[in-house]
């Protein structure tokens, strides 16, 4: 299984398949490549948390649509995932993109441990080129809410990162 679910099988669901899916925890699944595919994306609304342990061939969370631009200030996606853990995943290069971590307003903590290959936490799209864009995206707005106005920007994002075992990270976010 290299995703949860693929293309021909999201086809055929109902649109509210998943919708009140609130936890994904994923282990032992060495075939595994991603968590959350473009197909399945819209139909997490009351996700709450991702949890990962040892998935060696697990290269990324969630594959964003691609290409896709993605207005900063009035999309959001998995308005309510709070928290990502991720453990013995080696071939992984980067937890989230930073146009995705843009669209996720509630994302609270990030846990990486033992992920050998790490170069980045929060980064640009690696390898695969493309991805999703974000019309303002600014590395200095990193920690304010993503819809958050001008008049706003003192509301600050609360984000703990939990780091350990990482030999190759590089950055923290690279955008």
């Amino acid at each position: 299984m290299e995703s949860i679910i693929g293309a021909e099988a999201a086809a055929g669901e109902s649109p509210n398949a998943f919708s009140q899916l609130e936890s994904i925890e994923i282990r032992d699944c060495p075939k595994m490549t991603n968590v959350v595919g473009p197909q399945l994306l819209p139909r997490l609304q009351n996700l709450r948390r991702v949890e990962i342990w040892f998935a060696s061939n697990m290269e990324e969370i969630i594959v964003m649509p691609s290409p896709q631009p993605f207005p900063a200030a009035t999309s959001v996606l998995l308005p309510f995932l709070t928290n990502i853990w991720v453990d013995q995943c080696p071939k992984m290069k980067r937890v989230i993109t930073f146009e995705l971590f843009m669209l996720l307003p509630n994302l609270q903590e990030i846990t990486v441990k033992n992920c050998k290959r790490m170069k980045e936490v929060i980064g640009n799209e690696l390898e695969r080129g493309g991805g999703a864009m974000v019309e303002n995206n600014n590395t200095s707005n990193l920690l304010l809410f993503p819809d958050a106005s001008s008049a706003d920007q003192s509301r600050a994002r609360q984000l703990t990162l939990r780091l350990h075992f990482l030999e190759e990270l590089e950055s923290i976010c690279s955008h």
